[in-house]
């Protein structure tokens, strides 16, 4: 398997778990597969390299009755439905290849304290004890399989606990990670369009850019008007259109409705093959005026209007519209007024 993204991996991961408990058929898994791990020690083909998502499968999919399954965009591991293992690519951003798991009590504490730079507390789970295993930092994977194998029996069934063998030792993976796994917005297309669209963004008055779930957004004041995401090897761009707009655009294939904000009259469009900037340059500026603030509309409104010539008199400066010539007003008559 080759890693592109996070969301390839997921997506590898939900194609190759559909249907299957422990990398084989719920039925033929503990007679067959489990035996020939325990006489091989590891699975998988010796001549082929191995990255660190076929070695997180290897493990956890080495237990009885493992299952996997995709659970907020991660691939997750379970026996009889209880997560015994996360798989973690770049969680909203954090730079992070790791493992989320259950951990005996008082253990996250004494790793996370004792081996900083292997362990850490993860987001959501961390409250209820979990620990964060870094899987890129030269953690042995002999202890890595451990930590996996504990998170096991704490959730599984007895009779699946009970005789539960030592964890299977694995050949470590030996391919790195692609730095656009960590970083998507370091690809070349996404140079090629954030850079604009960033320079447009901050040119509008007291404009900002910030980071909302790892990806970068725009606000006017404190309000998010322009943002930027991957997703499935897409890039995408989102802006406040209105509810009329958007049903208007969505007829073309590169419009979609995005998840969680759609309903509020936010539109995504998709650029990775094609992009007219100016196009882009009209949404973002619609959704920013909807956003922005009187003071800010005027300053706007202050920076579009004509430029203005001036004129150079002696001690003094004054100034007229351009391209309005000066007209001189008749000159009063100094004769009298006939009599009537």
């Amino acid at each position: 398997m080759v890693l592109q993204d996070a969301d390839a991996i997921n997506a590898d991961f939900s194609r190759a778990g559909r249907g299957y408990v422990g990398g084989a058929p719920r039925a033929a898994f503990a007679a067959r597969n489990r035996c020939a791990l325990m006489r091989r020690g590891s699975i998988g083909t010796d001549s082929m390299a191995k990255d660190i998502a076929a070695a997180v499968r290897e493990i956890c999919l080495s237990f009885p009755e493992a299952a996997e399954r995709l659970s907020h965009g991660s691939p997750d591991f379970h026996v009889r439905g209880k997560t015994f293992a996360s798989f973690v690519v770049n969680h909203h951003g954090d730079g992070r290849v790791a493992f989320w798991l259950p951990a005996p009590p008082g253990a996250q504490q004494h790793y996370v304290e004792s081996e900083p730079d292997h362990f850490f507390v993860p987001p959501y789970v961390g409250p209820r004890g979990w620990l964060g295993v870094h899987l890129n930092k030269g953690l042995d994977w002999k202890r890595v399989a451990h930590h996996v194998r504990e998170a096991y029996l704490a959730v599984a069934p007895k009779k699946l606990a009970v005789d539960l063998p030592q964890a299977i030792v694995i050949k470590p993976p030996t391919r790195s990670i692609d730095p656009e796994i960590l970083d998507p917005l370091s690809s070349k297309r996404a140079k090629e369009v954030v850079g604009p669209l960033r320079e447009f963004c901050l040119s509008l008055p007291e404009t900002s850019e910030d980071k909302a779930f790892g990806w970068p957004v725009w606000r006017a004041g404190k309000k998010t008007f322009a943002g930027v995401h991957r997703y499935n090897r897409r890039l995408t761009l989102q802006f406040w259109v209105g509810l009329d707009m958007q049903a208007m655009l969505t007829f073309e294939k590169r419009y979609r409705v995005p998840a969680y904000i759609g309903h509020n009259g936010w539109i995504e469009l998709d650029v990775e093959d094609e992009l007219d900037f100016d196009e882009v340059r009209q949404l973002a500026l619609v959704s920013y005026k909807h956003f922005a603030l009187r003071r800010m509309l005027d300053h706007l409104a202050v920076e579009a209007a004509p430029a203005k010539a001036v004129t150079v008199k002696t001690g003094s400066v004054s100034s007229r519209k351009a391209g309005k010539p000066r007209t001189k007003s008749p000159k009063k008559s100094s004769a009298p007024r006939a009599n009537r």
